[in-house]
């Protein structure tokens, strides 16, 4: 049961439960694995030097990352959208495990795009893999144009966030698209922790996203959330990578969403401190 509702039962004689799904993935070692036929190259690093090939496509995760997500992810997705191109691996391997009938990534810079849009021209995806590129994830006029041209009913299975890593676009994106995602349907943040990594990269006077509000600080607001609106979060999981929130129910009325609205503190603030 699932906030006193019965889950729904669905139909996967089409090969989109977890079980088929798990079963077309396989391990070459820690850092490979085959979806399909598609070779994905894994690595933890945003990176120039890092490239997909025709015949392998870089993914910005590890291993403990995808089996993670796979834990999570709801039985059946059909509507996906992802933050975040970058090379084209994570467009490639949500289409390889869903199948969905529609799959919207997008993107503020235009990466190297050759190996993704020859693959998704081989195979003949144009019409289920769309791809938009100088998009900001925080624009809401963008996001609902994209919304409409792609999602008419108005609801998405899952989105994936692995785009800026900053405290102010991820809880634009989020503000947005988390009404609009189904019950029972996933929203991913991933590398959430970034303002407590170690390192002198992260920690040093000099280091990455230094004066940026904490990641973090939207965390805590989906914390709170969790426990003051069961209907909009009916579970979260998180992992020292990614933070996974599962949609409650009933639907949300998406209009004029704020999460910063949806939590309960007894009457005090809640500092940005981090």
């Amino acid at each position: 049961r699932f906030m006193g509702r019965r889950w729904l039962v669905r139909d996967d004689s089409d090969g989109n439960s977890a079980h088929s799904r798990r079963a077309s993935m396989q391990w070459l070692d820690d850092e490979r694995l085959t979806v399909g036929d598609t070779r994905f190259s894994l690595s933890e690093n945003r990176s120039d030097s890092v490239e997909s090939e025709p015949d392998e496509f870089a993914l910005l995760k590890t291993r403990s990352m995808i089996d993670a997500f796979m834990r999570e992810a709801p039985e059946r997705v059909e509507s996906v959208i992802d933050l975040g191109i970058f090379r084209g691996g994570s467009i490639l391997f949500l289409h390889e495990m869903f199948r969905p009938r529609r799959l919207v990534g997008l993107d503020l810079l235009e990466w190297h795009r050759g190996p993704l849009e020859s693959r998704i021209a081989q195979r003949g995806l144009s019409d289920a893999v769309r791809l938009y590129y100088g998009i900001d994830q925080g624009d809401h006029h963008a996001l609902d144009r994209i919304m409409t041209e792609n999602f008419p009913d108005g609801e998405i299975d899952l989105v994936i966030d692995d785009c800026s890593h900053l405290y102010g676009p991820t809880k634009a994106s989020l503000n947005f698209l988390l009404p609009r995602v189904r019950p029972l349907g996933l929203y991913v943040i991933e590398d959430w922790g970034w303002a407590h990594w170690p390192g002198e990269e992260w920690q040093g006077a000099d280091a990455q996203y230094r004066d940026e509000t904490a990641l973090s600080n939207l965390v805590m607001e989906l914390v709170m959330t969790a426990a003051s609106r069961t209907d909009i979060i009916g579970k979260l999981t998180i992992t020292s990578d990614s933070i996974y929130i599962t949609k409650g129910w009933p639907a949300t009325n998406p209009e004029g969403f704020d999460i910063s609205t949806c939590y309960l503190t007894r009457g005090k603030r809640f500092p940005l401190a981090l």
